[in-house]
This record gives structure tokens, C-alpha cells and sequence, in this order.
């Protein structure tokens, strides 16, 4: 096996020496070394080109160069074997051949260079085109955006975090916010002429106060305050951030055009408040009316002042953002169709922004640009290059104005998002998919047949030669040396644009040959016969095709006569005039195919937002596309809505009779695919003197909502879950003979009550989710206890088609104090099932207080109470991510 090996190896060797002795000109490459074959720039009239003869060549020969007057001028070697020429550019043609000729002994070893003259930006990291790219949002295209914004800056605005520490304080009180939470926020944003104006709307705020009443000597009171809506309006500036050009930095101007102030506009137009426990409750028995008018009289007024002092920006002109202004900063920052644009090019692409404008119909961003292949943040290339895909040293450059964009486009049509690439940006991008492989192909058949010597010898005689030695697989490889670019002159049909493609190398490889024993040996780095480059200026246009909305680039054939064919490497020794006559008149017909390489790229969807292109203009050598952006289709609930169909509140607070509590609260918060509720409340009872003390309350609602699936009929999964915590506690009285008991029970204390939970779909049968909470209930007589009971269930429901939810929770529960007789002598213990509300009864009644009425018992408030959620998706057979 080893012999039959090497005897085909000699072979092949024998047929290539046979063809290289019968040449007297072998190319070769090595003799210039200053300029790279496919070079761009802009060269001007002559250029110094130099090179080193290698060593392996004979001496004595004679070098001939292209030369400034003569076509080949002699060329001095030095005796270090290095020359230098001065040569002519070429005009008016782009390309430039240098033929380099060394003779000696009868052979000659020739090298053709050719430089492509065009201005060109170096193709390296951190080179930028100056403006770009940009994109311009119309006041219908950040209208559209309103809700990402808001989704965006979700994680910045914070209301808890925002609000907790602030100071209350009235003419009667001071105090601070201890909690604080909102069921929905909502950003609209408007560009004008004096800012952007961003109207925050905030629905079912609630605020938690601890005051102290100082004109009464009071002490704390604890209050609740709901705001049914709040507007905060504000202007404010965008700028490119300082030291960090890719983020925008957002400031606050006012709350009202031309405001320098800093400060937002905050409309409440309604608070509701409620004294809940300390003196302050006006069920204080004699003063507690009075008290809580007293501390409450400039409740809202102390609340609309809390909030804009937090809202305003903190140091004026300095570093320090307003809230607002952060929470739309971080928003912003991920607003950059870089990513995206890039991404759908196998690129990398770096728009750090130069300028950030608004006016009384939309906001410009424009930023230089830099497309590269290398991602940045690791390092790694953006794509797998084939083999052959050229290292791009520079990109062609065109002089450019970044366009102004109206309100509508140029043929007058409303459109919600602009986005421009000059042409030197839209180089950049061809020079980056042209290292992705943008051109590299390898053609094996010719007119239907397979490429061998036989099918080549019919145009080019001379690979009859091959066919005496069994030379088979002959494959063209298609290999750019430089990348294509646009001119920013017409096309050659009268096209928009004109996309040069320079100096592309249509490549003769052998990749096989026969032995003697009529079995192929293979060789796939293959053996160079001959070289053809092609020079073409192609007609060049955008399209938008809606159905696959994607970018179509068009590229229209030359005519014949504006294309150049140049025989550049020439081992099989063809007649290099006829063939290039050939390859000219030959390559527009086979040329057709190049759109089809310049392959439309999908617009990708923006923020979730999916673009439609109205129209696309050149306007001083940018493209500009109008957009409409539009909601992507996804799979939501609409119409949320809570409503409490328990027990009222009520109380009876005697300093002398027997006292219980009955109150309780829900707060909500939710968006387009979650909601979550908390139920909270407290049960009290205490026998004082007469009878013993119980009492119950239904605790139910109910939760509605209409699924809208991302296509109609189309599948989507609602996981629903609920789960309670809290505590029963007893306070003994001290007297013999008290007793406490609580739980969930339906009516009086021996019938359990589980925790409901079922859900109604489109009003069918309901699917019941409950559980028993553990324990169910407690009691016991003597002294103190504190029993935490807690428990959950969940459910997964999946459907088809637009449907209407309803969900249920419900549970009864029950507290009693007891003294074992008509006339209790102060002996009833105090009894109370804390679930995340304190309780407001006075006469000293401490069991339902938060934390607890002693270190053992304190509980966290804000983790006690019912709670229930949901979460929508459209996977009906994977947990909603």
C-alpha cells in the first residue's frame, strides 16, 4: 500500500513538472512587497512601489516594472536584490495593474499586483465613520415605544425604594414612609421643542406613614394612604453621555416648558388615608376623631411635597440624576438597533452617539459607526470565516451629510422610526460581511456539465494539455481580494447607487488527478492553473420585501462594456488577450447570480416592536429608511381587574365592654403577563366584662382578566398559585379561667374553612386549587401562645383562542376570646389571627400588633397575609420562564 502510494505522488509531480518546464513564464508571488494585491486607496497620480527579489531566483536577470511613461521600464536591483519604481495611476479606471517581470535564463517569474483606487478608512477596531448611522423616532414612534420604556426602566423605577425614609411631615405631625407600591406604572413619552416630555401615570399607589402628632403630644400613629392616580409630568434633556458615548445620559429640565428648575409636576388629585392604629385611630374611644382631623388636615399636601422632593433631580446641573431621568436613562441605554442590525450581519457594530437632538416632532440620535467582526466583549469572531474569505485592510469612503429627518418622509408619509447609514458606514458593513464570506463560492459545473479539461478546452485550448496525464476535479473558486463598495456615483443603468466589485479573482484549481490504476487522488488545498480577476461596476438599489420583511439589496449587470478582465496568473499559459476578451463578454451573463449573494437580511424586530419599511431614499450618499414600528404580536391579558367580595370592616372598640376587629386590605400590582395580590387583615376579639367574645369574617375576591393569544387560535398556559402566612396569638389576661380561640372555620369554631382557590375559564366549570392551612387552628386556656399557620397550592390551566379568566379565592375566619361565663371579671384573654394588617383596638389590646406584643412573637409585617399570583405564557408544555 505504502508503494502504490508514492508512485501515485510521482505521478502528479511528473504531470506538473511536464507543464511548468514547457512554460517560459511561471507566476509567482513575493516581488512586491509594499502593496497587497486588492489594496484601496487613494493613491493619487503615481505611487512608489518596492519590493525583494527572493533569494531562490538566479542572478544576472533583468526586472521590468510598470513604469510611469513606458509600459515596463528596466528596474535597478540593488545587490541586496531589493528595487524600488515609481509608477502611474491609472485614470479614470478604479483598478491598477503592476505587472512585476523578472527574466533570467529564459524563464520569466511574474507577479501582478492590483490597487484599487478609492479614499478608504483603515478596517480596524476603533475606526469610525463619522455620523454614520442615526435613527430618528417620530412622536408616533415614542408613542409606540411608551410601554417598552416603561417595561425597560421597570428595575430603576422603584417606588419602595424610592419612597421608604421620606420624610411627612404636616403642621401637626412629623413622620416617614415606611412602605410604598404602585398596581401599575406607565410612561408616555412626546419629543418638543423644549425637551422630551415624559407623563409618568402611576395607578393604586399606596403609601404606608409612621407619624408622631407633636401639637397634642400624641405619639406614633401608623397611617395608610392610597392614591387612585397620580401624574408626575416632566421635560427633560438627552445627551450623550459623558466618558461613554454609547449610553444616553438623561437630566431633568421641569415640569413645564422652559422650566430650569428641576423639579417634575406631580398632580394628585385624590388621597385617601387612614389612621390604622395608635391614638390617631378615630376609634380612640372620646379623643380619636379629633385627634386623626388634627394629624390628617394636611395629609395630602404633606404627601405631594414628599413626592417631588424625591422626584426632583438632586443636585441641579451636578452628576446626580432624578428619579425619573434614571429610570428613562436605563430605558434608553437599551435602545440601539446596533445590536440587532449588526447581529443580522454576522458583525459587531459600535455606534457611539455624537448628538442627541429633540424638536416638536421627534428626537435624532446620530453616532459614528464601526462594523467589525471581532466581538469586543470576548474577543471571539462574529462569524466563521470560509476558507479563502480575505482579511479586509480597508473599506472604500464616500463624502456624506447626515440627512435631516421631518415628520413624515419625502413623499409626505407618516412614519414612526428613521433610521440612516452613510455609504461609507454601508462599506464598513459589506467590507465586514465580505470577511464573513460574502463572496466566496466554488463553481464545479459549466452549462450543466461537470469542469474538466475537456469542458475547459473548448474556450481556452491550452487545457487540452491536461488531459494526456488524467488530470481530473477542476473547480472555480470565486476569491475577493478586496471588498465591494459603493461609489456614491449612479449605477451604470441609472441605478440609485453604483457597488464596484474590484479586483475579484475567479480561481483554476486542480483538487485531483488519476493514477494508473484509475483511482483519484485528491488534493483539496488544489493547484493553482489560472487566475482571471474581474472588475465590475454593478447597479445598485434597496428594496423592502414585506412578505419575508426583509432588506433586499438588488444588484443590476454591467453592460459587457463596462467590465474588465485580467488574466493575473497564467501557469496553464492561455492566451491572455482572447481570454480576457472571453471573461469579459462571458461574465455579465453569469453574473446575474451576484444578488443572490448579497442575500436580504431581515429587519429584526426593535424592543419587541416589529419594523415596516414605508420608504427607503438616498439622500447625499446616506440611506435613509422610514419605518413604522409595530407591536410584534405576543400573547397577553388584558382588562385586569380586582374586586373584594369579603366581609366589610367593622369594629367595636369599647374602653369598657367587650371589643373585636375586623379589617383588612388588598393591594395588586400587575402587567401585560403577571399579576400578583396580596390579601391582608386582621381578627381581634377580647372579652372585657360580659359574655364571652367571637366573631367571623368571609375573606373572598376575585381576580378577572381576558387572555389575547399572539395568533388567533393560537395556544398559551396561565400558572396560577396562592399561599398564606401568619399567626394566631393569644395575650392571657392573667385571670383564671380565659381562653383563646382562632382558625379558619366557615361559622363558629368547629367547621374548617380550607383556603379556596378555582378558576373559571370563558365561564366553564371551575377548577378548584385549595388547600388546608397548618394548623387549621389553635387555642387554649391559661397563658400566652403564638401558633404560625401557613400552606399553598397551584394550577396550571392551558387553552386556545381569546378567553375570559376568573379566578376565586376565598376562606372564613373566626376568633374568640373567652371568660366562661355571663360576667367575666376582665378575664376573656385577648385573641387575634394576624395576616399582615395590625389591629387599631385600644383599652391596652396588644395581641394583634406588629411585630408582637413580645420579642418571641415579632413577626415581618410585610410577609404576612394571603397572597396569589399568575403567569401567562405560550409554551403549553414548559413552566412559564
Amino acid at each position: 500500500m505504502r508503494t502504490k502510494v508514492r508512485r501515485r505522488a510521482k505521478i502528479v509531480l511528473t504531470a506538473v513538472m511536464l507543464i511548468l518546464l514547457s512554460a517560459c513564464r511561471v507566476d509567482v508571488t513575493g516581488i512586491v512587497t509594499s502593496h497587497r494585491d486588492g489594496q484601496m486607496s487613494d493613491f493619487g497620480s503615481t505611487v512608489d512601489v518596492s519590493g525583494v527579489l527572493p533569494a531562490s531566483y538566479p542572478t544576472g536577470g533583468t526586472l521590468k516594472v510598470k513604469g510611469v511613461i513606458t509600459p515596463y521600464a528596466d528596474i535597478a536591483v540593488d545587490p541586496d536584490r531589493s528595487w524600488t519604481a515609481t509608477v502611474s495611476i491609472d485614470a479614470p479606471g478604479r483598478i491598477t495593474e503592476i505587472p512585476a517581470v523578472y527574466e533570467v535564463d529564459g524563464v520569466e517569474y511574474r507577479q501582478i499586483v492590483s490597487l484599487v483606487d478609492q479614499p478608504s478608512l483603515a478596517d480596524q477596531a476603533g475606526t469610525y465613520v463619522t455620523d454614520g448611522v442615526g435613527m430618528r423616532f417620530t412622536n408616533t414612534g415614542l408613542q409606540g415605544l411608551g410601554p417598552i420604556i416603561q417595561n425597560l426602566a421597570s428595575g430603576s423605577f422603584d417606588l419602595n425604594a424610592m419612597l421608604v425614609g421620606q420624610p411627612v411631615n404636616t403642621s401637626d405631625a412629623t413622620g416617614s414612609i415606611y412602605e410604598a407600591g404602585a398596581g401599575n406604572i406607565s410612561l408616555t413619552p412626546t419629543s418638543t421643542a423644549s425637551g422630551v416630555r415624559a407623563t409618568v401615570t402611576i395607578k393604586d399607589m399606596y403609601i404606608g406613614v409612621d407619624l408622631n402628632v407633636a401639637t397634642l403630644g400624641i405619639g406614633a400613629c401608623r397611617l395608610d394612604v392610597v392614591v387612585p392616580t397620580a401624574t408626575i409630568d416632566g421635560y427633560y434633556d438627552l445627551a450623550p453621555a459623558a466618558g461613554d458615548a454609547n449610553n444616553v445620559d438623561v437630566n431633568l429640565l421641569g415640569g413645564t416648558p422652559g422650566a430650569t428648575n428641576r423639579e417634575p409636576v406631580v398632580s394628585i388629585p385624590t388621597v385617601n388615608y387612614d389612621f390604622t392604629s395608635g391614638s390617631c385611630d378615630p376609634d380612640t374611644p372620646v379623643i380619636g376623631g379629633i385627634i386623626s382631623g388634627i394629624a390628617g388636615s394636611s395629609v395630602p399636601d404633606a404627601i405631594r411635597s414628599s413626592f417631588v422632593g424625591e422626584l426632583k433631580d438632586p443636585d441641579g446641573a451636578g452628576p446626580g440624576d432624578s428619579p425619573i431621568a434614571d429610570a428613562v436613562e436605563t430605558a434608553l441605554g437599551g435602545i440601539s438597533i446596533a445590536g440587532a442590525v449588526g447581529s443580522a450581519v454576522s458583525a459587531h457594530l459600535d455606534t457611539p452617539l455624537q448628538d442627541i437632538t429633540e424638536d416638536a416632532s421627534g428626537m435624532t440620535f446620530r453616532s459614528n459607526a464601526d462594523f467589525g467582526t471581532i466581538d469586543p466583549t470576548t474577543g471571539l469572531p462574529t462569524c466563521a470565516s470560509p476558507a479563502g474569505a480575505p482579511d479586509i485592510k480597508e473599506t472604500g469612503t464616500v463624502p456624506s451629510t447626515f440627512p435631516a429627518m421631518g415628520a413624515t418622509t419625502p413623499s409626505g408619509q407618516p412614519y414612526g422610526l428613521g433610521l440612516a447609514i452613510s455609504t461609507s458606514s454601508f462599506n464598513q458593513m459589506i467590507g465586514a460581511m465580505t470577511e464573513c464570506g460574502l463572496l466566496n463560492s466554488t463553481i464545479s459545473t459549466l452549462l450543466g456539465m461537470p469542469i474538466s479539461p475537456a469542458v475547459l478546452s473548448a474556450v481556452m485550448p491550452q487545457f487540452a494539455d491536461l488531459i494526456p496525464v488524467g488530470t481530473s476535479d477542476i473547480e472555480i473558486r470565486v476569491r475577493p481580494t478586496t471588498a465591494p463598495f459603493l461609489t456614491g456615483n449612479p449605477g451604470p443603468n441609472g441605478e440609485p447607487g453604483e457597488l464596484y466589485i474590484a479586483n475579484l479573482a475567479l480561481d483554476f484549481m486542480q483538487t485531483g488527478f488519476y493514477g494508473n490504476d484509475g483511482q483519484v487522488i485528491h488534493n483539496p488545498a488544489g493547484f493553482k492553473w489560472l487566475t482571471v480577476a474581474i472588475d465590475a461596476p454593478f447597479g445598485f438599489d434597496l428594496t423592502w420585501d414585506g412578505v419575508n420583511r426583509a432588506l433586499k439589496p438588488t444588484l443590476t449587470v454591467p453592460p459587457t462594456s463596462a467590465v474588465h478582465a485580467r488574466v493575473v496568473w497564467n501557469n496553464i499559459q492561455v492566451s491572455e488577450l482572447p481570454t480576457e476578451a472571453l471573461f469579459q463578454a462571458f461574465f455579465p451573463n453569469v453574473a446575474s447570480g451576484m444578488t443572490d449573494t448579497f442575500a436580504a437580511f431581515p429587519l429584526p424586530s426593535f424592543l419587541g416592536l416589529s419594523i415596516d419599511v414605508t420608504e427607503i431614499v438616498k439622500t447625499n450618499n446616506t440611506f435613509v429608511m422610514y419605518t413604522n414600528l409595530n407591536p410584534a404580536p405576543t400573547t397577553h391579558l388584558e382588562n385586569f381587574a380586582v374586586t373584594d367580595l369579603g366581609t366589610g370592616n367593622f369594629a367595636a372598640d369599647d374602653s369598657v365592654s367587650d371589643s373585636n376587629e375586623w379589617r383588612h386590605r388588598i393591594r395588586k400590582s400587575w402587567n401585560d403577563k403577571t399579576g400578583n395580590i396580596t390579601f391582608q387583615s386582621s381578627m381581634s376579639a377580647d372579652s372585657i366584662i360580659f359574655a364571652d367574645e367571637e366573631v367571623g369574617a368571609t375573606s373572598a375576591y376575585r381576580t378577572t382578566f381576558n387572555v389575547v393569544p399572539e395568533t388567533v387560535g393560537g395556544a398559551w398556559r396561565l400558572e396560577l398559585n396562592h399561599n398564606i402566612l401568619g399567626a394566631y396569638t393569644c395575650r392571657s389576661e392573667g385571670a383564671g379561667g380565659g381562653k383563646c380561640q382562632m382558625g379558619f372555620y366557615t361559622s363558629g369554631m368547629g367547621t374548617n374553612s380550607p383556603i379556596n382557590g378555582s378558576v373559571k375559564v370563558n365561564g366553564g366549570a371551575a377548577t378548584a386549587f385549595n388547600f388546608n392551612p397548618s394548623a387549621q387552628g389553635a387555642g387554649r386556656s391559661g397563658g400566652h401562645f403564638n401558633t404560625q399557620f401557613s400552606g399553598s397550592n397551584g394550577t396550571v390551566i392551558t387553552g386556545t383562542g381569546n378567553a375570559t379568566i376568573e379566578i376565586n379565592y376565598s376562606f372564613g375566619q373566626r376568633a374568640g376570646s373567652y371568660c366562661g361565663g355571663f360576667i367575666c371579671g376582665g378575664d376573656g384573654h385577648e385573641a387575634s389571627i394576624r395576616m399582615g394588617l395590625g389591629d387599631t383596638l385600644s383599652n391596652s389590646f396588644s395581641a394583634g400588633e406588629y411585630p408582637g406584643f413580645q420579642a418571641s412573637y415579632n413577626r415581618t409585617q410585610n410577609n404576612d397575609g394571603h397572597r396569589s399570583s399568575f403567569k401567562l405564557c405560550t409554551n403549553t408544555g414548559v413552566a412559564c420562564a
